[in-house]
């Protein structure tokens, strides 16, 4: 293992959850290798996992995104790698979808204040940077007895020096954008505070209240893009997180509620 690359610290993670008095992370499981931590809380709801769980691993053998699509972590350490398990307790099952972005915009405001550069979100789950990809969100949710539980998925480039080839143009790091804060369990602690943050806002005021930010940071506002082979122009996102796609002599935009996005121009 690169000498940069250390097994993540639980005690020191465990350290902060208690003197940031943080309210997610109090309970912890960690790996140096797993499948995917979405696999691993998944399978902890039906024993009763708590609100809050997290689980982080230095590694994954499948890690996962959107529709199946592979998270590539070249070395145990490189990334922050986790899920946290999140139970809300209030919701509107037609805005579940929202969650996503609303955790997008968690992720940005944790991390930003550590680069210099612009973190902007490609609908729905992706932070990038000049439209290189830095972290990724999976947001997989279980309706049980009228509880909604979510495992949110997090994978952060934190180390990643050189890219494989076939990610080149399309990945960047912590490291590379010459962040002030690489110590994963500094970063996870502070992700944690800020998805509570917005959770909470979710809950009580709904994805609307957060329009305003995310319209802040849009990645794909304003440009060509292709969505699942429809083409258009993003115009935007509604009030449930829906993406606006404006097709050309259309009078009215598509309401595109999922899809895999490529930016056109």
């Amino acid at each position: 293992m690169n000498s940069e690359l250390q097994p993540f610290d639980r005690e020191l993670f465990e350290s902060l959850v208690l003197s940031r008095d943080l309210e997610l992370g109090r309970s912890l499981i960690s790996y140096e290798t797993t499948t995917s931590t979405n696999d691993v809380v998944l399978r902890a709801l039906s024993d009763g996992a708590p609100h809050g769980l997290v689980v982080v691993a230095d590694q994954q053998t499948a890690g996962r995104g959107r529709r199946g699509r592979t998270w590539v972590s070249a070395q145990p350490g490189e990334n922050l790698l986790f899920t946290v398990l999140l139970r809300p307790e209030r919701h509107a099952a037609e805005n579940v979808s929202s969650i996503t972005l609303a955790i997008g915009l968690a992720v940005r405001d944790a991390i930003e204040p550590h680069v210099d550069d612009e973190i902007r979100i490609k609908w729905t789950n992706d932070l990038l940077v000049d439209n290189r990809k830095l972290a990724g969100i999976l947001v997989e949710s279980q309706l049980r007895n009228a509880e909604l539980s979510l495992a949110v998925g997090i994978g952060l480039n934190v180390h990643l020096r050189e890219p494989p080839p076939e990610l080149r143009l399309a990945a960047t790091s912590l490291r590379l954008l010459g962040a002030r804060e690489l110590r994963r369990e500094f970063l996870l602690a502070d992700i944690l505070k800020h998805v509570a943050l917005r959770l909470h806002n979710w809950e009580v005021r709904g994805f609307s209240s957060m329009l305003e930010d995310f319209h802040a940071c849009d990645a794909l506002r304003g440009h060509r893009v292709s969505v699942d082979g429809l083409a258009g122009r993003a115009i935007g996102i509604d009030d449930s997180g829906a993406l606006l796609l404006q097709i050309d002599h259309e009078p009215a935009p598509h309401v595109i509620i999922n899809g895999t996005v490529d930016i056109l121009d």
